[in-house]
């Protein structure tokens, strides 16, 4: 549960720089500097790598099957979500994940 709750925020970390650069990143700058280039992707890419960290630590705290492939990792989430329920309604503390950090990722 305690990793769940670092890669969240991380995550959450991570989306509002990417917030911040959308609002204060200039096309031309975004265009014409490598470094601003490179500092923009690097922030994508910790949100999404952290996105797929959660995805997989709730596979592993589910016991559910093992994902070959990131997309896979979260179409098992999707199919337990559809075929279960919400994981909101379980009793491990997945649904005060998602209260505390207001992310639609159940």
């Amino acid at each position: 549960m305690e990793l769940v709750e670092e890669h969240l925020k991380e995550l959450k970390k991570y989306l509002d720089v990417w917030k911040r650069y959308k609002k204060e990143v200039k096309f031309w700058d975004f265009y014409e500097n490598i470094d601003v280039q490179n500092m923009v992707l690097h922030c994508m890419f910790v949100a999404i790598q952290s996105a797929i960290d959660v995805a997989n630590d709730i596979i592993v705290m589910k016991n559910l099957e093992e994902p070959s492939t990131y997309k896979e990792s979260f179409e098992i989430l999707r199919k337990k979500q559809n075929n279960f329920g919400s994981f909101s309604q379980e009793s491990n503390g997945a649904g005060r994940i998602q209260k505390y950090y207001s992310l639609s990722l159940f």
